[in-house]
């Protein structure tokens, strides 16, 4: 059970794993070329040769091996046995490079023994252009994570914008200058990004921009207006429905007997927050209103 709940953690906050790894490449490398420079008092030979040759080669090899599966996402490869031996092999060289160079970088007890011959000294040159791609990769990761989630956080709802083409979806999300910012999802034309000072006043804003939009064209008197709210950085937390109206909102999370109740989304949000085993913001609220439903949209049943 502790295993499948820290799996799950993980599952959900994956820049906590990621922000580790990064951690720790950053500070192999850093260590490396630390043993680096005090390795030109110790190695008797050519330093510069020697540090030269095992930078260059991890690079050839880093760099062919990324070439290669460019190549093949181009032209579409997949399942390929080469691919399949490159990623063995550079997995191979990286514990081995690790295995060979532990004692003089990172040992786990004691003092890093002394760099004394070319071959040590190669290894370590040849393992920090492998730790600063990890580094980078990690780092590319979380930042497609994270645009992947807030890309797609609008298709956690019940229903797609793509699927219907008279659904407007408005992303409602904490703005990073402050207040609430809205985007939008839709197969048509969609309003401006807005901007509010509240969380009320920003779906109040996004129901008269749908009913701006919408409230001329054919479909407005079968379109509806699809809000997702998400208060934080959105993982895989549940998802409340949103019914009523203004001054008299319920919230229900499908798939439990929780409930909460409220008079605006301002209050709805604290009492979710409080509800037992709620994680923070890791939750979204999904609220649909049909076009002439909302404030000023009677006009579009004509």
């Amino acid at each position: 059970m502790r295993r499948s709940t820290l799996r799950d953690y993980f599952e959900r906050h994956p820049a906590i794993p990621l922000a580790i790894a990064c951690l720790a490449m950053a500070g192999l490398a850093a260590l490396s070329v630390k043993r680096l420079d005090h390795a030109r008092a110790t190695v008797h030979g050519n330093w510069a040769l020697t540090v030269t040759v095992g930078v260059a080669t991890s690079l050839a090899v880093i760099g062919l091996t990324t070439g290669w599966f460019w190549s093949a996402y181009r032209r579409k490869v997949r399942n390929s046995k080469l691919g399949l031996a490159l990623i063995l092999g550079l997995a191979g060289l990286f514990v081995l490079g690790m295995a060979v160079t532990r004692q003089a970088v990172a040992p786990q007890i004691g003092q890093p023994d002394p760099v004394t011959t070319p071959v040590q000294l190669g290894a370590i040159a040849f393992m920090v252009p492998f730790y600063c791609t990890l580094l980078a990769l990690c780092a590319y990761t979380y930042l497609q994570t994270r645009k992947k989630r807030e890309n797609t956080v609008g298709r956690h709802a019940v229903k797609s914008a793509g699927a219907q083409c008279d659904l407007l979806t408005a992303l409602i999300g904490q703005d990073k200058a402050g207040g609430w910012s809205v985007t939008w999802v839709s197969d048509g034309k969609t309003p401006k990004k807005l901007t509010a000072p509240t969380l009320t006043a920003s779906a109040e804003r996004a129901a008269a921009a749908a009913v701006e939009l919408l409230a001329n064209q054919r479909a407005s008197t079968t379109a509806e207006l699809q809000l997702a709210i998400y208060p934080g950085p959105y993982q895989s937390g549940p998802i409340w429905e949103i019914t009523g109206s203004a001054g008299g909102l319920t919230a229900t999370c499908p798939g439990s007997a929780m409930t909460s109740n409220a008079a605006t989304l301002e209050d709805l949000l604290t009492a979710i927050q409080a509800a037992p085993d709620m994680d923070s913001n890791d939750f979204m609220l999904h609220w649909t209103r049909p076009i002439t439903a909302l404030p000023m949209g009677e006009h579009a049943r004509s």
